[in-house]
């Protein structure tokens, strides 16, 4: 019985990859990528990019397919890490700003955290 994540996401300057099992199961050209993090529950991936934006994008089996993307922060993102329950995500820029999400409405809940 598997007790922790079995796949795992990385970036590349031009493309997302899902790995599962030691293979990769896809690849999505994402532009300028500078961080990742994949949900709890591993259906949701999120791309933040140095043009300032969190790119969503939904998981399901081997197939990644973009959903929304987020603009709120005002430089290129840093880090995005999800809560333990997945209910919320951080995402930090070069601006040295936190954003705290709602995973559900996609809307920052937290803002004017500075100087991480």
């Amino acid at each position: 019985m598997a007790t922790g994540p079995t796949s795992v996401v990385a970036v590349t300057n031009h493309s997302l990859y899902l790995m599962s099992g030691g293979a990769i199961k896809a690849q999505v050209k994402h532009a300028e990528a500078s961080a990742v993090a994949i949900s709890p529950d591993e259906k949701a991936i999120l791309v933040g990019d140095r043009s300032n934006k969190i790119t969503v994008y939904a998981r399901s089996g081997d197939s990644v397919t973009q959903q929304s993307t987020l603009e709120k922060h005002r430089g290129a993102l840093t880090r995005i890490v999800y809560s333990p329950d997945g209910k919320h995500f951080a995402s930090a820029d070069t601006n040295r700003e936190v954003l705290v999400w709602d995973s559900a409405s996609k809307e920052a809940k937290v803002n004017g955290w500075v100087f991480h």
